[in-house]
């Protein structure tokens, strides 16, 4: 990742006291955004870094991740082969992913399915 173990506890505390911050009116996917930015990183690895402290299952991850790709649901499935309506229940959670469709979709944002 080219961050050191110290770099990575600094954004996890960053992270954490964005969140806490009454008066912040980011939302994850904008602070993440800003971390990746003052740290010259790509967000996917600002997430892998601060995956510990969300609290979303995989359909809230998933969402989160195409957030910060800046995608659509339609542009996912463009890319991945798989419909809008797939991608979406995914991320709604109603719909239990395949292996082999978590795959295409983690390949896309750059993560592993262990990140998810």
């Amino acid at each position: 990742m080219g961050l050191t173990k110290s770099g990575n506890q600094a954004i996890r505390i960053r992270y954490k006291i964005a969140l806490a911050n009454k008066n912040n009116t980011n939302t994850q996917v904008e602070i993440i955004k800003l971390l990746a930015a003052d740290y010259g990183v790509k967000p996917s690895w600002i997430y892998k870094i601060i995956k510990e402290e969300l609290c979303g299952n995989t359909g809230t991850n998933l969402k989160l991740l195409r957030l910060i790709n800046n995608l659509t649901q339609k542009e996912v499935a463009e890319s991945t082969g798989l419909s809008c309506d797939t991608i979406s229940a995914l991320e709604r959670g109603k719909h239990t992913p395949q292996r082999k469709s978590l795959q295409k979709i983690v390949g896309l944002y750059g993560v592993s399915i262990e990140d998810i």
